[in-house]
């Protein structure tokens, strides 16, 4: 295997995997604002109404950000799979 291409390949194997990382941080923090929205529904007032629709805000921007680097981890795993095929592919043009 060429060196260069193992040295991309596992960077970006680092890349999906802190990635990942992220998206369940964000996963653990959407879970949060959901049970501090269930502790706000008694409360009642302007300021409380505000407070939930912040949270509510809050919670679909991380929902939406999860979701995109969701799809960007799949697209990079996509693009790693890619790479491992044309590495062995060189591999075995070599060997010919």
């Amino acid at each position: 295997m060429n060196d260069r291409i193992l040295v991309e390949l596992n960077d970006l194997r680092q890349a999906h995997k802190q990635i990942g990382q992220l998206a369940e941080l964000l996963e653990r923090n959407e879970q949060y604002v959901q049970q501090q929205l269930a502790r706000l529904q008694d409360w009642v007032g302007i300021s409380a109404d505000e407070m939930k629709q912040r949270l509510s805000k809050f919670q679909s921007e991380l929902v939406m950000r999860r979701r995109f680097l969701t799809e960007r981890q799949q697209e990079l795993l996509r693009y790693i799979q890619d790479m491992e095929r044309a590495d062995q592919s060189a591999a075995s043009a070599r060997w010919m």
